[in-house]
């Protein structure tokens, strides 16, 4: 479908007379909120919550749990890093991290509460992860972008300048002066 949307803006742009890039978004890791029961688990300021990547299900209560898809979250977070679910409509910060046990669950404690429901995305902006910003499926994207025409590339997980120079590096070697490549835009969300 997406080398048909390619093929279509490509013609009417001939057509028109009119230069059009072509940007395809690399999604990079995703980092979710698992199974929530029922209609979500409603969240209030000064609550604490479990982010527990062992959890099949999170479970409300006192302390809710919340099961996650990132298996080193109680490692990788500092206590006072910032927490984030559902682009930031919740907000949290870390308050005592696992020890010794790297599938251990991470303490947060709420500061801005809503509703959380299953799949929501998790954002640990001031957090160095140990996942990396390109997954399998991110290079098989690259692949499949250098072989439709995809004239740049948008980086969405990066952490690090490495990363980007790595997939610039790669592109490279994939790319002839005339194919694809023109760029690289990585994208460093700044969120307050």
């Amino acid at each position: 479908e997406h080398h048909r949307r390619i093929t279509t803006v490509r013609e009417v742009a001939a057509k028109l007379g009119l230069p059009v890039g072509v940007l395809g978004d690399l999604p990079g890791p995703k980092i979710r909120i698992g199974t929530v029961p029922g209609e979500g688990i409603e969240l209030h300021a000064g609550q604490d919550v479990l982010l527990d990547p062992t959890a099949t299900e999170s479970k409300p209560g006192r302390t809710p749990v919340l099961s996650c898809g990132y298996a080193t979250i109680g490692q990788d977070v500092l206590p006072g890093q910032r927490v984030l679910v559902n682009d930031g409509a919740i907000r949290m910060l870390a308050v005592e991290r696992a020890k010794g046990d790297p599938a251990a669950a991470l303490r947060c404690r709420v500061t801005t509460g809503g509703p959380v429901t299953s799949g929501k995305g998790i954002n640990l902006p001031q957090s160095e992860l140990s996942v990396t910003a390109l997954s399998e499926r991110d290079w098989a994207c690259v692949q499949w972008a250098v072989q439709h025409g995809v004239d740049y590339l948008a980086l969405s997980f990066v952490r690090t300048a490495r990363e980007v120079l790595d997939l610039k590096e790669q592109l490279a070697g994939m790319c002839s002066v005339d194919g694809v490549g023109g760029g690289v835009a990585a994208a460093i969300p700044v969120i307050s």
